[in-house]
């Protein structure tokens, strides 16, 4: 009686230490794959999407007419936590539009 006991508990423990991260990264994954989906179809709102402006200063540099898709790296700032996804160079200013965690 005490090995079965013993074993539930052992099996139980081993969920507690890998299982959760498992289920974390297993959500991850699929939210990227819905957040990329939903990009490529353009079907996010303006309240999803944060616009920074930065001045950027190249000599020579053209204005862009529309935005260029990009994949960038998770970013958080002052607490926001975002993801760059399209960019666009305006005049003296790079406009960078972050998906919001």
């Amino acid at each position: 009686m005490k090995r079965p006991f013993s074993i539930c508990f052992l099996l139980l423990f081993l969920f507690n230490l890998v299982g959760y991260y498992g289920v974390y990264l297993g959500l991850k994954v699929s939210v990227k794959q819905e957040m990329r989906a939903r990009l490529d179809a353009e079907a996010y709102s303006e309240d999803e999407t944060l616009t920074i402006k930065l001045p950027f200063a190249l000599p020579y540099q053209n204005d862009w007419a529309s935005y260029e898709r990009i994949d960038g790296k998770p970013t958080r700032s002052s607490g926001i936590a975002g993801e760059h996804f399209i960019r666009r160079l305006n005049g003296l200013s790079k406009c960078l539009k972050l998906w919001l965690l």
